[in-house]
């Protein structure tokens, strides 16, 4: 989990240096979201509940994870920038 919070952090330097575009880092911020949900769901702690919301969000092609101490039972989706959706 460590990797990703340093992917993440070395995007926005990145992006600060003029080395990676807007959409580039929108792109790497969404991989890191599909990867850090991956982590958790092979650690067991998902609910088919939470895969539902991601099913449904990934038909709009968001990126979706779950989120919450112990159980939480929350869900957090990625919008990149520029873009609208309505539920």
């Amino acid at each position: 989990m460590d990797s990703i919070s340093i992917r993440c952090r070395d995007a926005f330097k990145r992006l600060a240096l003029k080395e990676m575009t807007e959409d580039e880092l929108m792109k790497e911020l969404e991989d890191l979201v599909v990867l850090n949900h991956a982590l958790l769901v092979a650690l067991g702690v998902s609910h088919p509940s939470l895969e539902k919301v991601k099913s449904i969000t990934e038909e709009s092609n968001l990126k979706t994870k779950l989120t919450g101490a112990g159980g939480g039972g929350c869900a957090v989706t990625f919008i990149p920038n520029g873009k609208q959706y309505s539920c």
